[in-house]
């Protein structure tokens, strides 16, 4: 038997390696063992972490309920589970999901530029083609690649086909 901080520390460890199965494991461990303490308030937070990298959102949210976090911490989770749902729904065609998920981040940190472009892909997918176009441009102008001059390049396209139609 090791002890909570021995299976915690070797939760980071493994997190270092990118063995997050294993660390999850490892963390879920060091909180069996601790009894309400900061070692299983971090390792609640290390099992978070180790299941988003994993991809298992729900996985993810679940854990980060089971001990309380700081403040800072679980804007974090938040921000990062929301945003794995966010690219969930979004590749399932489920704007209206996307669009929630990313509003609800957003009250909690800054959207980051793939986001803004997920959410322009979306307002595009969703037939909203001058909002996708002003992210677009707005990603653009603020720093242009290949993807910003894409999402500008078709949303141009969609309207001045429409502008020939009349």
């Amino acid at each position: 038997r090791i002890s909570a901080a021995d299976a915690l520390n070797r939760g980071w460890c493994l997190m270092e390696l990118n063995r997050p199965m294993e660390a999850a494991t490892a963390f879920g461990m060091a909180e069996s063992r601790s009894h309400g303490n900061k070692t299983a308030q971090d390792a609640a937070y290390g099992r978070s972490l180790a299941y988003l990298r994993l991809g298992a959102t729900q996985n993810a949210a679940v854990a980060a309920t089971t001990a309380r976090q700081t403040p800072e911490r679980q804007a974090n989770l938040s921000a990062q589970i929301l945003s794995q749902r966010a690219v969930a729904a979004y590749n399932a065609d489920r704007c209206s999901e996307v669009f929630i998920a990313l509003d609800e981040r957003a009250r909690l940190v800054p959207e980051n530029r793939d986001l803004m472009l997920l959410r322009g892909w979306c307002y595009y997918k969703a037939g909203d083609v001058s909002a996708a176009t002003k992210i677009f441009q707005a990603l653009d102008m603020s720093m242009s690649t290949a993807e910003s001059r894409s999402g500008t390049a078709e949303a141009f396209d969609i309207m001045n086909r429409k502008r020939m139609k009349y």
